[in-house]
């Protein structure tokens, strides 16, 4: 289905200011059309340009999918191009079935945020986070303890239930699920 879209404009100086995103000059009439086209059009208030590499998931910014310049979406995540949303959506699910390729920054200790201590509480040591869980080590794991019987298909299906998972579909994006999957085989392996 197309569609036709027509603006009209009383002058030249008015599309190019329409052409430039800016607003038109008000009111300019015939006489005014030699003055306003020696006049460069006022440039638009444009947002902070944003330098940040990653996202919010710690996805790498990418200009093949992502939209130029640089914006994030209200979640924190690059906004994807006009056209290219479907594309930018299964990277996003491929970067995080991976276990994404970008360390996030460390956690801010109280200390470092300027934060006072509660008396009797270590103000020092930031929280230690465990290296992200891919979807293929889960998956690796999960085949080579069938296969050696340590865990048997209705064991899997149990431990999905006591990490809280109703979709198995859900290890592909969840990294949270992943790791508490991969743990939990690490346990019974370890039994």
């Amino acid at each position: 289905m197309k569609h036709r879209l027509t603006i009209e404009f009383d002058n030249e100086a008015d599309l190019r200011a329409y052409l430039d995103n800016t607003a038109p000059p008000a009111d300019t009439d015939a006489a005014d059309t030699d003055a306003a086209d020696t006049k460069a059009a006022p440039t638009p208030d444009t947002a902070e340009e944003i330098t940040a590499d990653v996202d919010a998931d710690g996805m790498p910014y990418d200009n093949e999918i992502h939209a130029d310049p640089k914006s994030f979406t209200a979640a924190g995540n690059w906004r994807s191009k006009r056209g290219k949303s479907k594309e930018a959506d299964q990277a996003r699910a491929d970067f995080k079935a991976g276990g994404g390729n970008v360390t996030p920054p460390e956690p801010e200790t109280k200390a470092e945020s300027g934060m006072p201590g509660m008396p009797g509480m270590p103000t020092g040591a930031a929280e230690v986070r465990a290296d992200p869980v891919s979807y293929d080590q889960v998956y690796e794991k999960t085949s080579d303890m069938m296969a050696r019987h340590v865990i048997d298909g209705a064991g899997v299906m149990a431990l999905y239930k006591a990490i809280g998972m109703d979709d198995p579909s859900a290890l592909n994006t969840n990294e949270s699920y992943r790791s508490a999957l991969y743990a939990k085989l690490c346990e019974i392996e370890a039994d």
